[in-house]
Order: structure tokens, then sequence, then C-alpha cells
């Protein structure tokens, strides 16, 4: 059964990725997602009572929390506007949650709502920027460098979903290998079946001179991964960790571009995704507009919206 609630309990607390990961104990009373540029703790009103947000800790309530929301799932957050991975990941990540999950149960039809909202505003106002995701741009990157021929191979350290989203922009010009800590648990996906062959991490073959790193590696875990791996072959690094702007060891390679580099394409077009973003953002304060005049006319809260 579906519970009625009232917006105003909805809390949710920001936290940016800007290098080191701060741990945080009071997360284990909220719901987490988490993306290579940020992390989302959903609360109600009951179970953030005691929490201390940090100094760099953002906390969004009421309407504010849900705007916030679908900014985010828009892509207005993200470096590459509009791109398409994020709503992707949080869809995937709240479908995953357990149906039996007090809070899933209290915000469900609440969410659904929100996802009309983001579509509408991605169709609307965002159409034509979804194609910058990731994938697309890392296929670009790689074209500069390889043929289409199939000797080509790209090694992907990582096995969640953002290698997963990223491997159909390249599965069809070049090979690829996948290295994750459980192979056995992405065994039945689509990609891995695709793949020249799904490594362990601590498999000692010769890595390809074509490297995607999207696992959560330190910086000192990678420069040993990658030592023990490569023969002395001139490595072309793409890292999509959230602190890769803060590696250290990349002038071993004879290229290396980290999370920030995959957003020179947008500079580009910067004016014509600044109308965008002005128009998507505007059509998100009339939705939130609308749904303020419509809690007034509403004495009794939103419970029957």
């Amino acid at each position: 059964m579906i519970i009625s609630y009232n917006m105003s309990d909805l809390i949710i607390v920001h936290y940016p990725y800007q290098g080191a990961v701060q741990k945080n104990e009071q997360l284990e009373t909220g719901v987490v997602w988490e993306t290579c540029r940020r992390r989302l703790a959903f609360y109600d009103e009951l179970s953030f009572q005691n929490y201390q947000p940090s100094v760099n800790e953002e906390v969004y309530r009421d309407i504010e929390a849900e705007e916030f929301l679908i900014e985010v799932l828009c892509g207005l957050k993200s470096p590459l506007v509009g791109e398409t991975e994020v709503f992707g990941q949080f869809k995937l990540w709240w479908q995953n949650l357990d149906n039996n999950l007090p809070f899933k149960q209290k915000f469900e039809a609440r969410v659904q709502q929100i996802y009309s909202v983001v579509k509408r505003i991605r169709e609307e106002s965002l159409c034509g920027l979804g194609s910058q995701s990731y994938g697309s741009l890392l296929r670009k990157k790689i074209g500069e460098l390889a043929s289409s021929s199939g000797d080509v191979c790209i090694d992907f350290v990582g096995a969640g979903q953002l290698v997963e989203e990223m491997v159909p922009w390249v599965e069809k010009k070049w090979k690829y290998r996948i290295w994750c800590r459980n192979p056995e648990r992405i065994e039945s996906t689509e990609m891995a079946q695709k793949a020249q062959s799904v490594k362990k991490m601590e498999d000692t073959e010769e890595v390809s001179n074509l490297l995607v790193v999207a696992a959560p590696l330190s910086h000192e875990e990678l420069n040993i991964w990658i030592k023990k791996r490569n023969k002395g072959e001139s490595l072309h690094v793409f890292d999509f960790r959230h602190d890769s702007m803060g590696y250290n060891g990349s002038d071993q390679f004879r290229q290396f571009l980290h999370l920030d580099h995959f957003t020179t394409e947008v500079e580009e077009k910067k004016q014509q995704i600044q109308i965008h973003i002005e128009e998507a953002k505007a059509k998100i304060n009339n939705w939130k507009t609308t749904e303020l005049n419509r809690a007034q006319v509403r004495p009794f809260g939103w419970d029957d919206l």
C-alpha cells in the first residue's frame, strides 16, 4: 500500500564530490544514491531529526528538495548539460530499492510524478543535448586514436552502470574487455556477454593501450594496478573517477583525460546550451509555482495530489 504524505516531509542532503570522499556514519538513517559527481541522501522529517550536516553538505527541504532533484535528473547539475546517464541511473537505483522499504512506499507516487516532469522538460527544452553522454564523447576521443579495425581493444576497469552505459557506444567499432572484482556478478549482463573477456581485478594479464577507468580505486591503487599490467606500452587513459582531477600520475601516460576533460565539447556550444538551460529552469520554476499554488488551495496539504 502506498502511504500518503505531506510533501514538506522530503529532505535531501547533497554532498558534491570534490577530492577525497568524506565518510559519514549518519547516512545509515537515510536512503543514499551516488553518482560519479555527487552523493544524495534522502530522508523524511523523522529520520532526519538528529542529523548534523557537515560544512560540505547542502540540505534541501520541501518543494526545494524536489526542485533540486528534478534539476539533477534533467542533467542541469552535470558537467555535460542534459546528459542522459544520470536519469537512467536514478531510475534503476530507485527500481532496485526494496519495495518493502518504508521510505520507498512513502515517496513512490511522488517520484513517479517527478519522472513525468523530468521527461517533459527534457523533451521540450533539452532535446538534442542528450547525445552529450560520456559514452558518445568517449567514442569520439577513442576514434581520434584508433581505427575501426578489429585489432583495437579497450580495457574497462569497473563494471558499474556507467560502464554499462558507455559500452554500447564502442562495442560496434572495437573489441573490449572488462576488469572487475566480481565477474560472476555481471556474467549474465549484455555487456559481459559481448565482451572479449571479463577479468578479475587481480588478474595480471597485460592491458591494452586504451584504458577506461570507472572503478572506485584510490590514486595509489590505480598506480599499482597499472604498473603490474603495463609492459611498457604507451597508455591512453580515460579516467571517470570522481576525484580523477586530482590524479598526479598522469605524466607516465601518453594521454590522460580526467572527468572534467570530457566537458570540453560543451564549451563549443556554450551559448546554445545556456539558452536550453534557461528554458529548462524556467519550466521547472513554473512547475514549482504551480505546485505551491495547488498546495495553498488544499487546507489539508498534499495528501490528495
